[in-house]
């Protein structure tokens, strides 16, 4: 997780995939697919956004799931951090 790894304190965090699937006679194949992190922070301190952008690509870059996929299907991480105020 971001706080473990790289100390990087956060409010919440998801992420959305979606697929491109072609449907063929032998079953159906993976085209593309594309996750998209969202993470909400508390507080805009200088370097944090940047910081969690740095982290989530060496996630990407180290995903076992898509280094396993590469070169048989289009793999993609389109990378998103917000901040929130905090009240």
């Amino acid at each position: 997780m971001l706080q473990f790894k790289k100390r990087i304190p956060y409010r919440a965090l998801s992420v959305e995939t979606a697929a491109d699937v072609e449907i063929t006679p032998s079953g159906p194949i993976f085209k593309r697919i594309v996750h998209t992190p969202m993470v909400m922070l508390d507080v805009t301190e200088a370097g944090q956004k940047e910081a969690v952008q740095a982290a989530l690509q060496q996630a990407e870059a180290m995903c076992p799931v898509g280094q396993a996929m590469r070169g048989n299907v289009a793999f993609e991480v389109v990378i998103t951090a917000e901040t929130i105020q905090v009240e």
